[in-house]
């Protein structure tokens, strides 16, 4: 308080001495007090005598803690005798109910003591969640039920009754820490009230402005939006200045320095035209390759680098124009900053200044783009620490694993603001990754030098199904890649980029290893294609193995990192709905084949002997049966679908319940039909996470006999089938569109069958 002026000065005058014990029983006047009984000065154990005059209120209806001290002192005799309270002061006093609080019939700090089972004072544990409760429901759901603010909600009433004392000079207004605060020197901390500038972001016009700015910004997390916006709520006048540390001079004020978080918002400025001013040191020792010294840098030459007003013709900075105009070709070029990376913890205050003083000092075509905080890094799923051995440095990563192996396991250790993790196995195998790229990179350009191996270069004309696919399966993953990018979004990017392209490059080669003539096979022009593209997309995570293969193995005279993105071909939809609407079917079969061949044992009762097991052996003939008419039944179920989806948002206009009981209301019987509608239901949205919305429509986009017709080969290789039949539209089939029936035919292994 002494260093808040509510003394004469920094050191309290002292008038006399008192014990604690010689307070004990002394009568007190009370503010705002109801009770018709002398108040006395009472001992309570948690009281602590370090702050002011170690005297407090005790309020036993709503704290927890003072109904604690309150109740051992009427029933505990030892407790009175051993700090000399006489028991008639306490004996017929009862707390005052001067809050109602819903859901409690008294007052609301004896019940939370009775919920918690608080037995006396001592009880730290269940005091502290007793306390939690009452304090927490007492001020947002009580309401005063005696005093001059009777009716009133406590949260409402608390500031109005602090003013009133404040007015009647009952109370004086002092700050202190939330907690201990100790200096190096182990001296305990008190607050200080000093001069002090403040930087008031409180406006409400330049908070208007700053959340304008948020709301056109690129910011991946919503976590980090929601955060942003909560702190443009609350932030209002923030100290600025301090008397010694780091930081620039307050201009009109030169006896204080502007703190590092106020002085550092607009730096990313600075970084356009660093380079012309600085020549490797930064204190402006040395001239950069502007020509200008630290001291031409006056606040009108700034005023012209950053906002392009002009200096007076008498102005230092006019004899410097043709040099500040290339440092402001410079800022033009470069800014806005697009995206600004930084930590969490540091958007209730640098982020969010970052903002406010964008808007405040730069056009609005210089606001800052976007922003991505992110938290700490953890080594295998733990925090990094030397006291445990669980410890790496950048340096040691690459050593253990190479530069990168690190990258990707970096790029792939998270794109959320929560910890990332960088996990020393996922590191290893991206080393085996990159060198089976690598090893089968080499072999196949070496195979395409020779023509006697050299795979087939295809006009797009001659394209097969397998081909498109392979084509638009790239497209896909480079517009994701890219797109990631664009967001800062590393293990998306590294996703499309790397594991989704070669997933697409491995899934072709597969689906053309048994094409019976080199024109249905695999293209060389479109495999050369995927390393190319693949070098470009993963050269920002790993730019040391995409420069080999850009430059050594293909022959590129310019650095990969010279060489614009690649520009996604347009990506045929089609093409990839059939291509998974095969795949699809290739798992069924696998599911049926293995269901036909190992049968389930059939269950017999207890003493009865089992039927020989009979085992069937690989199935050399598949009937494909598909049909291209939905049942009423169906078509209901596709209706109901079809009209409650929004193309627009991509999203249904109904909650699935309401559109289950439409779908249902339609049906021809719904008495008889729902169960089969209801299984078809949950048919078609599962073919809607493969298909999207042509999962709704009553024809197909693709002929699905023909479909399949293109994956024969592949089917018969794998599977290893003589026959594979493919029929279409028979009457009598279980099958439904996009779900043809399925029928092996089986052969029992000679001599096999077993008890």
């Amino acid at each position: 308080m002494c260093f808040q002026d509510l003394t004469a000065s920094h050191q309290p005058d002292m008038l006399g001495t008192v014990t604690g014990a010689g307070l004990i029983g002394q009568q007190l006047t009370v503010p705002l007090t109801l009770s018709p009984h002398p108040v006395y000065t009472l001992p309570m154990l948690s009281v602590s005598a370090t702050k002011g005059t170690g005297i407090v209120v005790s309020v036993p209806s709503d704290s927890p803690d003072d109904f604690a001290a309150f109740r051992d002192l009427k029933s505990k005799p030892a407790f009175c005798e051993k700090y000399d309270v006489d028991h008639a002061w306490v004996r017929d006093v009862s707390p005052v109910h001067i809050i109602d609080v819903p859901g409690y019939s008294g007052p609301c700090a004896e019940i939370a003591c009775d919920e918690f089972k608080v037995q006396s004072q001592n009880d730290a544990v269940a005091l502290a969640k007793a306390k939690d409760e009452a304090y927490k429901r007492g001020f947002y759901e009580g309401v005063m039920r005696v005093g001059a603010h009777a009716g009133a909600k406590v949260e409402e009433a608390k500031p109005l009754i602090r003013q009133e004392l404040l007015a009647a000079g009952q109370a004086v207004v002092y700050y202190e820490p939330e907690g201990p605060v100790m200096s190096r020197s182990l001296d305990e901390c008190v607050v200080a009230l000093v001069d002090q500038w403040f930087i008031d972001y409180g406006d409400d016009e330049w908070r208007q402005t700053a959340l304008r700015c948020l709301a056109r910004m690129n910011i991946p997390a919503r976590e980090t939006q929601n955060q942003f916006e909560a702190v443009f709520n609350w932030l209002g006048q923030w100290a600025c200045s301090r008397s010694f540390g780091l930081g620039s001079r307050v201009p009109w004020d030169e006896q204080y320095l502007i703190d590092s978080l106020s002085d550092s918002t607009l730096y990313p400025a600075y970084y356009t035209v660093a380079h012309l001013l600085q020549q490797g040191a930064l204190d402006g020792s040395v001239v950069g390759p502007a020509g200008l010294a630290a001291d031409a840098m006056t606040p009108d030459a700034w005023d012209f680098v950053f906002l392009g007003t002009e200096p007076a013709a008498d102005a230092p900075a006019a004899a410097h124009l043709d040099q500040l105009r290339a440092l402001r070709r410079e800022f033009l070029f470069w800014y806005p900053c697009d995206m600004r990376v930084s930590g969490k913890d540091l958007v209730p205050n640098h982020l969010t200044m970052y903002i406010y003083n964008h808007v405040a000092l730069l056009e609005e075509r210089h606001w800052p783009g976007g922003v991505r905080t992110n938290g700490h890094l953890l080594l295998n799923m733990e925090k990094m620490s030397k006291s445990t051995g669980n410890f790496m440095t950048l340096e040691q990563a690459v050593s253990a694993f190479g530069a990168d192996a690190v990258r990707i396991g970096l790029a792939d250790s998270g794109d959320t603001v929560e910890d990332a993790n960088f996990q020393s196995e996922l590191a290893n195998k991206a080393i085996l990754r990159l060198h089976a790229q690598l090893d089968w990179t080499r072999t196949f350009l070496r195979d395409q030098a020779n023509p006697a191996t050299a795979l087939p270069v295809k006009e797009p004309s001659a394209y097969t199904h397998h081909d498109l696919v392979f084509l638009s399966r790239m497209s896909e993953a480079m517009a994701g890649a890219l797109d990631a990018y664009e967001r800062t979004m590393y293990r998306e990017a590294l996703k499309c980029g790397f594991f989704d392209m070669q997933a697409a490059r491995d899934r072709y080669r597969d689906l053309t290893a048994s094409a019976p003539t080199p024109a249905a096979g695999p293209c060389g022009g479109l495999l050369r294609q995927f390393i190319e593209y693949q070098a470009l997309l993963l050269a920002p995570i790993a730019p040391h193995f995409c420069e080999y293969v850009w430059q050594d193995l293909l022959g590129h005279e310019e650095s990969v990192t010279a060489s614009r993105m690649p520009t996604p071909p347009a990506v045929d939809r089609i093409c990839l709905m059939a291509d998974t609407y095969a795949e699809e079917v290739i798992h069924r079969m696998r599911l049926a084949r293995e269901a036909a061949i190992n049968p389930p044992r059939p269950r017999v009762a207890k003493g009865v002997t089992p039927p020989p097991l009979v085992v069937y052996a690989s199935p050399v003939h598949c009937r494909l049966t598909v049909t291209r008419a939905f049942t009423p039944v169906q078509l209901a179920v596709l209706s109901a679908l079809r009209e409650n989806y929004s193309s627009a948002t991509g999203e249904f206009t109904l909650p699935e319940k309401d559109i289950r009981d439409r779908a249902r209301k339609s049906l021809p019987d719904p008495k008889k039909d729902t169960k089969v509608a209801m299984n078809f239901f949950a048919t078609v949205l599962t073919r809607f996470e493969l298909l999207g919305e042509f999962a709704f429509n009553d024809q197909l986009p693709f002929d699905e006999a023909h479909i399949l017709g293109e994956y024969k080969d592949y089917i018969l290789s794998s599977f290893g089938l003589k026959e594979l039949d493919i029929v279409d539209n028979v009457a009598d089939t279980l099958a439904t569109p996009c779900v043809p029936e399925i029928a092996f035919t089986l052969r029992v292994k000679e001599d096999e069958a077993q008890e």
